[in-house]
């Protein structure tokens, strides 16, 4: 959240705005500040691949659902990471949750 927010740093002096690592955490955790509480909503999960010799483990996957709140679906996007020589991400993400959140502002 920190490099988040150092990113941010330099957009955010060019537009006269200001932009702290507690803003990330705000935005971050926007829906259980906005609706009083905390929910236990996502379920994560693990698997190994075995490859095809069965002698050892060829991949692992890692997951997350989104099982929290029914009405935030319309505002998710499904996003693919591939980066050399590094593991390919597949996330769920919140569409222009900082671009809606940035200090009540749209640019």
């Amino acid at each position: 959240m920190e490099g988040i927010a150092d990113g941010l740093c330099a957009y955010a002096d060019e537009h006269g705005r200001s932009v702290d690592v507690l803003d990330i955490v705000a935005l971050n955790a926007r829906s259980e500040i906005a609706l009083g509480q905390w929910d236990d909503g996502c379920t994560s999960l693990a698997w190994r691949f075995r490859n095809s010799a069965g002698s050892g483990f060829e991949r692992q996957l890692l997951g997350q659902n989104w099982d929290w709140r029914v009405g935030v679906g319309k505002n998710l996007a499904m996003v693919s990471i591939e980066q050399d020589g590094k593991p390919k991400i597949w996330m769920v993400t919140e569409v222009n949750s900082l671009l809606d959140s940035f200090n009540g502002k749209r640019n």
